[in-house]
């Protein structure tokens, strides 16, 4: 008795018609974190249960890692069958772990390159390594840069994978990427990378701002930087947000000699000003920085309006990206 993956555990409010059960995942993995399709322990750790009358110790337990490409090797040994010539496995035979005779296994590999769903943690293009207690994650393109996001956790001490030692125990942690890296070109998997030109707007020589509205503004774009000159007092920068559904997460970069505070307000239309809802943000003053801000949105998010402190000296603004749910949207201009 076993199981593909672990139960699912995002929660969605749709799947329920009785408001008593909204917000509560349909299973609990606990202690384990995240759920089906993650590929953090609650997504790939599973129980397996064999039952093999005199052959197997009844209550017998065993901590041996075990995983899918197992089966065959293991079901052909216990069924005294020979493979055929020059056949290659994937996995090992786990009869000595049946018996009581110890782990066949140190190590084992899941590559899952799937992902997207921004409401199961975890759920995003990756490959892990499990060596003793020891496992990594490498999450593909993962970091804002494109680059890969590393992530080392120890098992035996944290079961739910709640303190990443990637940066704390960095050699370890490149060790194991090499093994990752290895598995990889061995198996000649299929490694996902980002695509640069996903979720951005096209920009035309008639909306270089791609979409975004100057309001109480001058907004200039030269060499992909925009320049923004306040007019008044709340000058922003104002966006449909079509698809964009629900808590939203913005990000961008900015420059601005004094810096200054700002916020960033969504209302449901142009219309609508009284029930426009923001979170504030300060802009240090100095060199480029990136700021992000969650949205607590409920809901379409309708139109967005970033103010930024431009109202006694320009400020400068590299990109801005938003990102709810399933929709992300990025303006490179």
């Amino acid at each position: 008795f076993t199981s593909d993956n672990g139960g699912w555990h995002n929660i969605a409010k749709e799947a329920t018609n009785n408001a008593q059960f909204a917000n509560i995942p349909v299973t609990s993995n606990a202690p384990l974190r995240s759920g089906k399709a993650s590929n953090y322990e609650g997504g790939t750790r599973v129980p397996l249960l064999v039952a093999w009358p005199e052959k197997i110790a009844p209550d017998a337990k065993s901590d041996a890692l075990f995983q899918s490409t197992d089966f065959f090797p293991t079901l052909l040994e216990a069924c005294s069958l020979k493979p055929q010539a020059g056949q290659k496995f994937d996995g090992v035979s786990q009869m000595p772990a049946l018996r009581g005779k110890g782990a066949p296994r140190q190590i084992l590999f899941s590559h899952f390159p799937h992902g997207g769903r921004a409401d199961i943690e975890g759920f995003l293009p990756g490959t892990w390594v499990r060596r003793g207690d020891w496992k990594l994650i490498r999450f593909f393109a993962a970091n804002d840069d494109g680059s890969d996001r590393l992530e080392l956790y120890n098992l035996r001490d944290d079961i739910g994978e709640t303190k990443n030692l990637a940066t704390e125990k960095s050699q370890l942690a490149a060790e194991l990427n090499a093994l990752i890296g290895s598995f990889l070109k061995d198996t000649d998997a299929v490694i996902p990378i980002r695509n640069p030109n996903y979720g951005k707007v096209a920009a035309t020589p008639a909306d270089p701002l791609q979409g975004w509205k100057a309001r109480g503004c001058v907004a200039d774009v030269k060499d992909g930087i925009v320049t923004i000159t306040g007019q008044n007092d709340a000058p922003f920068l104002g966006f449909a947000a079509g698809k964009m559904n629900g808590p939203t997460i913005v990000k961008f970069r900015a420059r601005s000699v004094p810096g200054g505070a700002g916020k960033v307000e969504w209302l449901p239309s142009p219309a609508a000003a009284d029930k426009a809802k923001s979170v504030a943000f300060q802009l240090a003053g100095g060199d480029w920085q990136e700021v992000q801000v969650t949205l607590p949105a409920e809901g379409p998010l309708g139109i967005v309006r970033l103010y930024l402190p431009a109202q006694k000296e320009a400020v400068q603004l590299d990109w801005i990206a938003l990102q709810g749910g399933q929709n992300s949207l990025r303006s490179d201009f």
